[in-house]
């Protein structure tokens, strides 16, 4: 029995011996293997960051670059606005990894200017020239492509705006500012031309050229070639509402008061024409709706309408001396048209179906809104706004201006021209699709404007991504 057992425990040792040697050997050739995972582990965990950190450094670069395509302020470095050309940037490093920011002009797509802008970061990132260079390995490239669509400015903003076309200085012709100086600014999305010993006190920008004659002078920044500028636009509805009377009143004949005389209701239908002759004065206490017919005042007479005035359809027209005072707003289909030396006193809005014009030497006054269809012209000598600042629209005509006139309010023709005589003064505001001057004309921006002035909204451009993708290279 004793030999049996001892048999049994010297069999149990080497069995002990055996797995302890299977043990060990399993153990050398697992635990390098484990050791070498580790650290391969270790090395792609950090091979992995930094590719991150490059996603970021180049992300960076991208970003800024969007900022600065969208920023208000580019009157210190502008962007680049030829097919092609670029603009480059070298930005402050992200821990090891250098940031650089190209941005290069595509050009117009469906009307709005289009960037590419291309971040890169890596630490062996170079200060190319020029995108196109091949940057060396390892670097990461985050590419956006965005669209800029323009924002407008308020109308009235500048001395005077071509919405348009041309503006066209002639010899000696001075833009001012006032109460402050040198902000007699003028932008067109055309090209701008001075000519001989012509100033702009303030600061002058075009989409196309900007030419100066002999003698002729900027006195703040010259911008050509700077783009299209947006300009708030005028909603005339409200103006045509204003003016509306109602089709009511005590039945009169205009044939009764050729000769003058006094209305006493407070709302007076009147039918057919009123021809009033030389040197007579009729009096409306009220409203004075004028059915089917026109309104001709004789030289040296005056209509007095204490109310609203009315003419739906005809024209107004007032020969020479004569004067036409409203104390309400004005409506007429037709023409408004003054004889030499007549003058008109407003007293609310005007809104004129046709053209409006002022002869030789006439007046017109009343700090209200006028509107006119068709052209406006104001003859030689004639004097409108009177310090009042009235706001006067052209919605499908030009301004034709005399020489020597002398104008106190803002223009506005969108869709045609003003052609500006010579000697003619403008305190306030011009602004048509295209503007021409002729010599020795002088314009002054009213640099703290009427309150209540239309036009003055102003809305932000707006950025849109199109694309944007990361490689890694």
């Amino acid at each position: 029995m004793k030999k049996l057992l001892t048999g049994i425990n010297r069999n149990q040792q080497g069995f002990v011996l055996l797995m302890t040697l299977l043990i060990m050997a399993l153990g050398m050739v697992i635990i390098p293997a484990a050791f070498m995972f580790i650290n391969t582990g270790s090395s792609v965990q950090q091979k992995q960051q930094e590719r991150t950190e490059e996603v970021y450094a180049a992300d960076a670069g991208a970003e800024n670059g969007i900022w600065w395509v969208t920023k208000a302020d580019h009157t210190s470095d502008a962007l680049p606005a030829t097919i092609g050309a670029f603009k480059k940037m070298d930005l402050v490093s992200v821990g090891t990894n250098k940031v650089q920011t190209y941005i290069t002009y595509i050009g117009k797509v469906n009307g709005q200017d289009t960037y590419k802008v291309q971040g890169y970061g890596g630490a062996n990132v170079q200060s190319n020239t020029n995108p196109t260079d091949q940057q060396p390995g390892p670097y990461t490239l985050s590419e956006s492509k965005i669209t800029l669509s323009i924002g407008s400015i308020p109308l009235f903003s500048n001395a005077v705006g071509a919405l348009n076309g041309n503006i066209i200085l002639g010899s000696s012709t001075i833009i001012n500012s006032s109460p402050t100086t040198n902000d007699g600014n003028m932008t067109a999305n055309g090209n701008i031309t001075l000519g001989s010993s012509a100033t702009v006190n303030g600061s002058v920008d075009a989409s196309g050229n900007i030419t100066k004659g002999s003698s002729a002078n900027i006195v703040g920044a010259s911008s050509p070639n700077d783009g299209t500028t947006n300009f708030s636009s005028i909603d005339t509805s409200p103006y045509l509402a204003d003016v509306q009377l109602s089709h009511s009143g005590t039945i009169v004949q205009g044939s009764s008061y050729s000769n003058g005389g006094s209305i006493t209701y407070n709302n007076t239908l009147m039918q057919g024409n009123l021809n009033m002759g030389s040197s007579k004065v009729l009096t409306v206490t009220g409203n004075l709706y004028v059915e089917n017919g026109s309104i001709t005042i004789g030289s040296s007479s005056k209509l007095i309408v204490n109310g609203k005035l009315y003419v739906n359809s005809g024209s107004i027209t007032t020969s020479s001396s004569s004067n036409l005072t409203l104390g309400g707003t004005l409506y007429a289909s037709g023409n408004l048209q003054t004889g030499s030396s007549s003058v008109l006193k407003l007293g609310g809005t005007v809104w004129v179906g046709g053209g409006i014009t002022l002869a030789s030497s006439g007046g017109l006054s009343g700090p209200y809104i006028i509107v006119a269809h068709d052209n406006i012209t104001f003859n030689s000598s004639s004097n409108v706004g009177a310090s009042q600042m009235p706001v006067i629209i052209s919605t499908n005509g030009s301004f034709n201006f005399g020489s020597s006139v002398t104008v106190s309010g803002y223009l506005y023709a969108p869709t045609a021209d003003a052609n500006i005589g010579s000697s003619v003064t403008i305190n306030g505001s011009i602004v048509a699709k295209s503007v021409t001057f002729g010599s020795s004309c002088h314009v002054t921006f009213i640099t703290n404007p009427r309150s209540g002035l239309p036009g003055s909204n102003e809305t932000p451009g707006a950025m849109q991504v199109v694309s944007w993708q990361i490689t890694q290279n």
